[in-house]
């Protein structure tokens, strides 16, 4: 949207550069006379807001609140951010005009036959068809009655549509022999019709007749009902003249006769307005007809309609215009005000006194007359008592007395500011020093210095003290003192970086609050000193033009940005309470304010940079509302998406981006958002403050969007926008997914139990293979030791057989010892490779064959491999070996036993025990049939090796074991493992 146009010193009101050509002398006749016109402040949309537009034809708003336009371009929707292209594929011709209906109906007629069309949502149109079963062309114009009737009016014949969608026609007596121009439907159910030179009232039973009949050259065009039972027409005389015709119980109220191209009307409250080619009229209840020109007034349009805010539309061959506030009048030097940009307002009994740059002006009471004083007074304005008004110009004070201008001819330097005090003279400021003046005379010096500063505003609190600002600091003194014309102290705060203080005020709670050129608004207490407002420090800009009381209660807070007026609440941190705010809704701009007045009926006055602003009471205590919220797009991963239907996104990574329409288009600054993801959730405020709203990566499951909206922060929109969708849950979430995932984890979970269950057996069988090695290598020893000693102890035993049987007895213990040591190396964790078994049964073996005449001998690898066996593998290659190495201790009398560890083909390894000595028997050998070998044989199944028992030509015995040092165990026997020492042998 393109940025206001206001007023200025060389354009007023962004005058359009065809406006010279096109204004013309406005005749009235009858007994009505104009009042002169005020500007107004308006807003221009054209083609820099993407409206390509080389003709504005038609235009309305729907009760949805969204605007339609048809353009030479085709027919374009506003939501007041984008004006969207509708049907652009299916409607090619002129666009003539647009109507409005109930439920979000618009229809329009495109040339060259003006056919009737229906908007559809899907952004295309669809033919009407009409009571010939033909699309509806030839029509003239349409209108909704109340009752959500439509009809539609030919030249020669009027339509309505009936309940089941289908056209029937009225009599044509109707119209006679007239043409019908236009027809309107008023807000109490009538529709009214306009022919050639008479007016036709329909009612809602469709009964009609004929309300008046005109006897002129001219032809009716055009008509309004206005809410009073008036009527107002506009008669046709020429292309370039016509009448303004205000009818009331058979007469004529007023007329006003134009030289222009009559167009519509709008009807806004109580007041009619009429536009044409180059004037706008405006009919107020007991108030002569305000005429407005082109380029001088206002902005003039060829067509015009009042939307849902009240804001007045107007557009023309090439531009919109919105008024947001027609009511509001805005005063230049145009209406004789000295200069464009006022400064100063101060209101007596003649009048409000207009201070600007370029002298003093003032507005009379009554008519609102404008008028240029000649005085070159720049800046504030004071009232005493009496009534007079005091100023200074040309260096010296004047005083305006019973109408009339009296210089005071003392030389007074530089003007500061004024006060009025409290007995009723009047203190004023000048680089002299303090003055006051006195009734009847001259006034009076009161002081001459204050403290060797430069005096800005002055200003007398309750508690009779003076204050005066100058630059960053701002003093007091007692009154009482400075009236005494004692030599006073000033009391002096300074308030760093300020640049300059304005004016004081003193709120009801006896604080005092002053505005600054740079930091905002500061309080002042004699407890606290100077504070500054926290609220103020937020402004965009904290440069402040002026306080002002106001009447309602509290403060107006005047500046760059700042156009409110504010309660004192010391109780919150923000320091005031917000009550109301001037915006462009009001038809004043949106620019700095410098000074205002308020009346006690409620309007205002306000000094603009571009002029004196008059706001009535009526439009002050207007408000917006909340406005409506739409969803305009949804778009998901890029892509535009029907939010009709159910809306499910995928998984994974998504983007949904939507985007609402607040349908407020008086002034859209105003405009504040929130949103919430769920109905259960809080609101949330918009950070950026646009209706867009874009969520990255939202996690699965159903979300519905809300969306509201306010222009103040207080009342919100009472159905918020929503939207509706679903993110999909991954696959590994579905229900499907899960119900697998049971499944797998029940047959984990069973796999687990069944290893567990494993595992226990195996301890168990772990357990009960100790327990048979201590039984097999303990058990026996023990019951040899019992069998021995109680045979040692019997009477009948001789001396040489009891040592022989201790000497057994030692032995069996020993051999006992060293079984359990075994035992134990083979569960330990710090035996784990294969090089730490063939070194353990070499020490073994060299504790068996340390005593006797056998030589033991090993044969080892220098790589091992790291080889690491199985707790099974170790356990019976380690009982296995000192099986071997036993016998061939025992009973082989070899000369030497070797041993030899070899690693074989792929993962095997082998162990050979290999001796010298007498050797197995041929059967024994060939059959394995000793208990030692059998014991042997089942350990090496249970590892699932390969043991050979071998001689070498008769002589000897070799022992080799083939195994996988990973082998674990293949099962369990349940057969007694005799490796004692009464089970060893061949």
């Amino acid at each position: 949207m393109r940025s206001f146009r206001w007023p200025n010193a060389t354009h007023v009101f962004a005058r359009r550069r065809r406006c010279t050509q096109v204004c013309l002398v406005v005749v009235l006749l009858l007994t009505v006379s104009s009042i002169d016109a005020k500007e107004r402040a308006y807003k221009i949309f054209d083609e820099s807001d993407r409206l390509p537009v080389s003709w504005l034809s038609g235009f309305t708003q729907d009760n949805n609140g969204f605007f339609w336009f048809g353009t030479a371009a085709g027919l374009y929707r506003f939501d007041g951010l984008e004006f969207r292209h509708w049907a652009k594929d299916t409607i090619f011709g002129w666009h003539y005009q647009v109507f409005a209906g109930p439920n979000g109906e618009v229809l329009l007629t495109c040339l060259p036959d003006t056919t009737l069309y229906r908007v559809l949502p899907n952004e295309n149109v669809e033919v009407v068809i009409g009571p010939d079963n033909k699309p509806f062309a030839n029509v003239q114009s349409a209108a909704f009655t109340t009752d959500g009737r439509l009809w539609v009016a030919r030249l020669d014949a009027l339509y309505f549509r009936n309940d089941n969608g289908q056209f029937e026609s009225m009599p044509q007596d109707i119209r006679g022999n007239e043409k019908i121009w236009n027809i309107y439907a008023s807000a109490d159910g009538v529709l009214w019709l306009a022919t050639t030179h008479s007016i036709w009232k329909v009612d809602p039973d469709r009964s009609y007749k004929r309300i008046l009949t005109r006897n002129s050259n001219g032809e009716i065009r055009n008509l309004i009902a206005h809410p009073d039972g008036s009527l107002f027409f506009m008669e046709e005389y020429s292309d370039d003249e016509g009448q303004i015709i205000h009818w009331r119980d058979g007469r004529v109220i007023e007329s006003v006769t134009l030289k222009a191209n009559l167009q519509t009307f709008a009807l806004r409250g109580e007041t009619v307005w009429a536009s044409a080619d180059n004037h706008m009229v405006a009919f107020r209840p007991n108030r002569q007809p305000e005429i407005l020109r082109a380029g001088r007034d206002s902005p003039i349009g060829n067509g015009m309609f009042v939307d849902h805010e009240r804001s007045l539309w107007m557009g023309n061959g090439r531009e919109m215009f919105e008024l947001p506030e027609p009511d509001t009048e805005i005063f230049t030097a145009v209406d004789g005000l000295p200069e464009l940009h006022p400064l100063a307002l101060h209101e007596t009994a003649e009048g409000v006194w207009v201070s600007t740059w370029k002298g003093l002006g003032h507005l009379e009471h009554g008519n609102l007359q404008a008028h240029n004083d000649h005085m070159a007074h720049i800046g504030q304005m004071c009232s005493d008592d009496q009534g007079s008004l005091w100023l200074f110009a040309n260096h010296h004070f004047w005083e305006r007395r019973n109408g009339k201008f009296i210089e005071h001819p003392q030389a007074a330097g530089d003007w500061g500011g004024c006060e009025r005090a409290s007995d009723g003279s009047v203190w004023m400021t000048t680089t002299h020093g303090l003055w006051r003046t006195n009734s009847g005379s001259h006034p009076t010096l009161v002081n001459r210095s204050y403290e060797g500063r430069e005096p800005g505003e002055v200003f007398e609190d309750s508690r009779q003290r003076l204050w005066i600002t100058s630059h960053e600091d701002i003093c007091q003194a007692p009154t009482s003192d400075l009236k005494a014309g004692q030599n006073v102290r000033w009391v002096c705060h300074t308030i760093k970086g300020a640049r300059s203080i304005g004016k004081p005020v003193e709120l009801a709670d006896g604080s005092l609050w002053a505005g600054t050129n740079l930091l905002g608004v500061w309080r002042y207490t004699d407890d606290e000193g100077w504070r500054v407002i926290q609220a103020s420090s937020g402004f965009v800009s904290q440069s402040i033009a002026k306080l002002v009381l106001s009447p309602a209660g509290g403060v107006w807070i005047l500046g760059m940005t700042a156009r409110l007026r504010v309660l004192p609440r010391p109780d919150l941190s923000a320091g005031w309470e917000v009550v109301e705010e001037l915006s462009y809704s009001h038809g004043i701009p949106s620019v700095r304010i410098y000074d205002l007045l308020e009346e006690r009926d409620g309007s205002l006055w306000v000094a603009t940079l571009n002029g004196v602003a008059h706001l009535p009471a009526e439009v002050r205590r207007q408000k917006l509302g909340a406005p409506r919220v739409v969803l305009i797009d949804l778009l998901i991963n890029g892509q535009r998406v029907d939010a009709a239907g159910t809306i499910r996104i995928p998984s994974g990574s998504n983007q949904v981006d939507l985007r609402f329409a607040a349908l407020s288009y008086r002034d859209r600054s105003l405009l504040r958002y929130q949103y919430k993801l769920h109905p259960q959730d809080n609101w949330i405020s918009s950070t950026d403050n646009l209706p867009s709203f874009h969520f990255y990566d939202l996690s699965s499951g159903k979300y519905s969007v809300e969306v509201r909206a306010s222009t103040d922060g207080v009342v919100w929109t009472s159905v918020p926008a929503q939207v509706s969708f679903e993110i999909l849950s991954p696959w590994y979430r579905r229900w499907w997914a899960i119900a697998l995932f049971v499944a797998v984890i029940g047959f984990i979970l069973l796999i687990v139990h069944r290893l567990r269950v494993r595992f226990l057996l195996q301890f168990e069988r772990q357990r009960m293979r100790i327990a048979m090695d201590l039984h097999d290598e303990i058990g026996s020893g023990l019951g040899s030791i019992g069998i021995l000693s109680s045979v040692a102890a019997s009477q009948s035993v001789d001396e040489a057989q009891r040592q022989e049987m201790s000497k057994r007895i030692a032995e069996t213990a020993d051999e006992l010892g060293t079984s359990l040591t075994d035992i134990v190396w083979s569960l330990r964790t710090d035996t784990t490779t294969l090089e730490n078994l063939a070194y353990h049964l070499t020490r073994r073996a060299n504790s068996l064959f340390a005593s006797g005449p056998t030589q033991f001998i090993t044969k080892f690898p220098d790589d091992w491999r790291s080889v690491k066996p199985s707790p099974a593998t170790r356990r019976n290659i380690l009982l296995i070996a000192m099986e071997s190495l036993h016998n061939a201790a025992r009973h082989a009398r070899a000369a030497s036993v070797s041993l030899q560890f070899e690693p074989e083909a792929g993962h095997n390894w082998s162990m050979r025990i290999e001796d010298d000595g007498c050797g197995l028997g041929e059967a024994t050998a060939t059959n394995g049939s000793g208990m030692g070998m059998q014991s042997m044989r089942r350990r090496a199944q249970e590892i699932g090796a390969e043991i050979k028992f071998s001689s070498n030509n008769g002589h000897g015995t070799i022992i080799k074991l083939i195994f996988n040092p990973h082998a674990k165990e293949n099962g369990w026997s349940s057969h007694n493992h005799a490796i004692g020492k009464g089970a060893r042998g061949s």
